[in-house]
């Protein structure tokens, strides 16, 4: 098929089906704990991204507490997103569910590597496909990088992110934390992950 008869959307399959391609995810109940960390806690890091996003918490909800937060996100999703789409304009990139995002059903990835087990994942696809990353070795730990959270405790990022996403997620009321779980309930199943990995319903 000539290129330039090629939807968008028709070009990105082609040059994933002609490479090897990989997509990185993680687990969509850290990725909210993260982005609250990132993003509101320690807004000195890239925080322009979620201007928009903030003052609308604030506008709608009162504060920026991690309570509001999952609010906006159930609320953003739960009214602008299907199971087909998930406009851009309405919803941040940053919670914008995977599935919405990279089209995962129809987009031929040959791989797809877990940010819990990023090294081991791009490890086993250098030899796999041949190729080395650089930076990536065998039995490299993964991201152990410290950093310190809302409790006051310096954690090793990966080691303790089970406790630290446990933590956050058990600020939440038992109603909203199934809200939040049922949200996100699409990506956890396309990816296998589980809400009891933090907290049980």
């Amino acid at each position: 098929m000539p290129l330039m008869h090629l939807t968008e959307n028709d070009h990105k399959k082609q040059v994933v089906a002609s490479t090897f391609s990989f997509s990185v995810v993680r687990h969509p109940l850290a990725r909210i704990v993260s982005l609250f960390i990132d993003k509101i806690e320690n807004t000195s890091v890239d925080a322009k991204s979620f201007d928009k996003s903030r003052k609308e918490i604030m506008k709608k909800y009162g504060d920026l507490s991690f309570s509001n937060l999952v609010q906006y996100v159930i609320d953003k999703i739960d009214n602008h997103c299907s199971a087909e789409e998930c406009p851009n304009r309405d919803v941040n990139a940053h919670f914008k569910p995977y599935y919405a995002n990279c089209h995962y059903c129809g987009m031929p990835y040959r791989y797809i590597v877990k940010l819990e087990t990023y090294n081991r994942d791009l490890y086993c696809i250098q030899k796999l496909e041949k190729v080395n990353f650089v930076g990536v070795k065998k039995n490299q730990g993964d991201r152990k990088t410290k950093k310190r959270n809302t409790f006051g405790k310096i954690v090793p990022k990966n080691e303790k992110l089970s406790t630290t996403t446990s933590q956050y997620l058990n600020i939440l009321s038992k109603d909203l934390y199934a809200k939040l779980v049922r949200t996100m309930s699409l990506d956890m199943e396309l990816f296998d992950y589980y809400p009891e990995e933090f907290r049980p319903l």
